[in-house]
């Protein structure tokens, strides 16, 4: 699942950048928006290799901590349709909208973070076994 990540995440940031360097004027061009669909598609399962690489590799290891990671992607994929949400609810109401927006925007803040602790933690937990195994 790592390998599908890399290249899912290579896939859309590619298209980022292709995004940028060939369409000059975005906003006046359709196939922009297809575009970018396509390369948040990709980069969307990416992130779900790695989490599901994470948990994976951790279920022999840690159930408890493999488990974490499967939760936390549930909380990701809460923050991305929120995201979405916030596009709708600020055409609906500009200021309840933003408020939303900002809401959301420290909610993946917390989420971003947890990934930070949950792979330090799961660095520890093979840490720990290395160091039991005596392999360094």
């Amino acid at each position: 699942l790592y390998s599908k990540a890399c290249y899912y995440g290579l896939a859309a940031a590619a298209i980022g950048l292709m995004t940028v360097l060939v369409f000059k004027n975005m906003l006046e061009n359709p196939l922009v928006v297809v575009v970018m669909l396509a390369g948040a598609i990709l980069g969307f399962v990416g992130e779900f290799c790695e989490f599901m690489g994470h948990a994976s590799v951790l279920k022999e290891a840690s159930e408890e901590m493999s488990e974490k990671w499967k939760t936390l992607w549930k909380w990701y994929i809460g923050m991305i349709a929120a995201a979405v949400g916030c596009i709708i609810f600020i055409l609906i109401d500009t200021i309840l909208g933003t408020m939303f927006t900002l809401a959301v925007t420290v909610a993946m803040l917390v989420v971003s973070i947890m990934k930070l602790v949950y792979l330090y933690e799961t660095a520890e937990i093979f840490q720990r076994i290395s160091d039991r195994n005596g392999i360094e």
